[in-house]
């Protein structure tokens, strides 16, 4: 029998040469839990001689199959994990004008950490923006996760479109690139402005970091005394998200000189 719970089993001990040869049948005692990170020592010896003719490994379960390796002084079951998860919801609608969000689920079963993961989407008509984006590649924008993903770890983040139609928008394709980050970042502070830009045709664009998803909106003032509100909340991702002030339907104002930002958090 393989492992127990609340533990491992030890495993068959020959002090000297093995030879092996038969059938080896592996079962998970009663309660055994397997997971995609942890060997489980079968045998170990001094040294050893051939190879045992038939195997049968335990089933799948959680995920995770196994395959046996012969190794210097030990058998060994080494776990195989299943491929690592995406799952993207359906696209909704949102309560805030021109707003729908869509949720990516990843689950990382590797042995190994990713690197956070970005999610490309492509083919946007000229009407719809990916309003929380982390920036752009090659003309395509994308949403970021910034963080690592542990072993095991299970993330979650909304992506949220714009549109400046009314009525339902199409649901738009998504590429996800696990362990694909430009600066995997700790923890900043959410509600400071980085580089604002200007952009062609007026407007700017500025940087800030929310927390992970946190709501946050932008408000705009003209004296640093009255200040109007953004129509949309923004979500974090878990990395820098870039928002533009380029007017109407987010702000309702035209961008004018001497336009002021600042983020701050939703209720």
């Amino acid at each position: 029998w393989v492992g127990a719970a609340g533990g491992g089993r030890e495993p068959i001990r020959v002090s000297g040469r093995a030879v092996l040869e038969g059938r080896l049948f592996l079962r998970y005692k009663a309660g055994f839990q397997p997971d995609s990170t942890n060997e489980i020592v079968v045998m170990t010896y001094g040294s050893r001689s051939g190879e045992f003719r038939a195997v049968e490994l335990p089933p799948v379960s959680r995920g995770v199959s196994w395959s046996l390796e012969y190794r210097p002084t030990a058998v060994v079951l080494v776990p195989q994990p299943a491929p690592n998860q995406v799952v993207i919801s359906p696209l909704l609608g949102d309560a805030e004008p021109g707003l729908f969000s869509q949720v990516v689920r990843i689950v990382n079963h590797g042995r190994e950490p990713l690197m956070g993961a970005r999610v490309y989407v492509p083919g946007l008509p000229p009407t719809v923006e990916l309003f929380n984006v982390a920036g752009v590649q090659d003309g395509v924008p994308y949403a970021e996760y910034g963080q690592v993903i542990e072993p095991g770890q299970t993330i979650g983040f909304t992506l949220q479109f714009l549109s400046r139609q009314s009525g339902r928008m199409a649901a738009p394709s998504a590429v996800v690139a696990l362990g694909e980050n430009g600066s995997v970042t700790g923890s900043a502070t959410p509600l400071r402005i980085l580089h604002p830009e200007l952009v062609a045709g007026g407007g700017f664009t500025l940087r800030f970091h929310p927390e992970l998803n946190r709501s946050y909106r932008v408000e705009y003032s003209v004296d640093l005394i009255q200040w109007n509100r953004a129509a949309q909340t923004v979500i974090g991702t878990g990395s820098a998200i870039r928002w533009t002030d380029d007017g109407p339907p987010k702000t309702t104002l035209s961008v004018e000189p001497g336009r002021y930002c600042r983020v701050v958090p939703a209720p």
